[in-house]
């Protein structure tokens, strides 16, 4: 599988996208150009003989699709809180351990936090600097995050946070507040 990943990667996103247009147009339509991690895993399912069916995406039942949105700047101080909780819970000291005691955890290093950890320790970056590209980066991942959710459930249904009860980071809806909340306010939305 490692070897089959690298049989593209001499190739620059311009030309693995036209490779793919030669292979599959149809399926290079949905794909962007400058998405080379899609486009290569499209290019060896292609090679394997994996085209996507358009009916595996079809839901099975009717169904609706809910997202309890928060600002932005809700979810940006989640993120700082979190992260300095992280760091407080001794995460610097976690990353230390598992590069001692598990080298070939690669797939683990790239997960958002133990990267930035391991690439400040390198590179002799202070805390501050190290939780700042934590940060930096799970904002970008959030916002991909959005993105995704906008784009690929085009009837998504996007409840405002301030309008339901929270408990700790869930939200809860119990059948009194649904009915007296989610149905009556989403009525007009699901007509």
């Amino acid at each position: 599988d490692e070897e089959e990943n690298n049989t593209y990667d001499s190739y620059s996103d311009e030309e693995l996208y036209e490779m793919l247009k030669n292979k599959d147009p149809e399926l290079a339509a949905t794909l962007h150009p400058n998405n080379s991690r899609r486009v290569k895993r499209a290019l060896i399912n292609l090679d394997n003989n994996k085209k996507a069916n358009k009916d595996d995406l079809k839901l099975l039942y009717p169904a609706r699709f809910f997202a309890i949105d928060k600002s932005i700047e809700e979810v940006n101080q989640n993120i700082v809180l979190r992260c300095d909780k992280m760091f407080e819970q001794g995460l610097i000291e976690e990353v230390k351990k598992i590069v001692v005691t598990h080298k070939d955890l690669t797939t683990a290093f790239m997960a958002i936090g133990y990267k930035e950890v391991l690439n400040g320790l390198q590179e002799n970056k202070t805390l501050e600097e190290i939780k700042q590209d934590v940060i930096v980066h799970t904002r970008q991942y959030a916002k991909r995050q959005r993105t995704f959710l906008r784009h690929q459930f085009k009837n998504l249904i996007q409840l405002k946070r301030h309008d339901y009860p929270a408990m700790g980071s869930y939200y809860l809806l119990n059948k009194k507040n649904m009915k007296s909340q989610v149905l009556v306010s989403l009525n007009s939305t699901w007509k």
